[in-house]
């Protein structure tokens, strides 16, 4: 049954390692995780080859979750875990080309301060953890509107993801 679902995925979306990233796209990835993922690489020792193929492949997951969203018509995603945001606005170019809304939480603060200022009518931050952001979705939501997609990269330890899909199921 797995098996069956990875082909129908693969079928409406196409395998990552063949895809071409639209130029905004890889802008967005440059001017928003350019750097921390050249300290990352530094931090780890990577030679500049490593760095390079690292680099080619990291470039690509944004636009591939784009293109999962786009595929299903998806109008309405949150994210936990927002970090500098590269994700988010990945999803809020998307968004406001094809309509909807996005949410996105962490527990600091540092979002690219270009983007956020460009997408600030796309995309609501909320400060705060998976149940801080299931707060202000009740909120947020209008009667009979859902969440079409989720996206959850923010703690990592064991247990952690389980902890926000609870938080977020209603």
């Amino acid at each position: 049954l797995q098996d069956e679902k990875t082909a129908l995925l693969l079928e409406n979306v196409g395998d990552i390692s063949t895809l071409e990233v639209p130029n905004d796209y890889k802008n967005l990835w440059k001017d928003i995780s350019f750097n921390v993922q050249e300290q990352k690489a530094k931090t780890h020792g990577l030679s500049d080859e490593q760095k390079e193929e690292c680099f080619k492949g990291l470039i690509k997951r944004p636009y591939h979750l784009v293109n999962i969203a786009n595929k299903f018509n998806v109008k309405n995603i949150v994210e936990v875990g927002t970090a500098e945001g590269l994700q988010i606005y990945s999803f809020a170019k998307y968004l406001s080309d094809n309509g909807g809304h996005a949410w996105s939480c962490d527990i600091r603060d540092v979002r690219n301060k270009e983007y956020a200022e460009k997408y600030k009518d796309v995309v609501t931050f909320c400060p705060g953890t998976s149940s801080s952001l299931a707060l202000a979705l009740t909120k947020d939501l209008k009667e009979n509107e859902t969440i079409d997609m989720f996206y959850i990269d923010a703690d990592h330890r064991r247990g952690a993801v389980i902890s926000d899909v609870a938080n977020l199921r209603r």
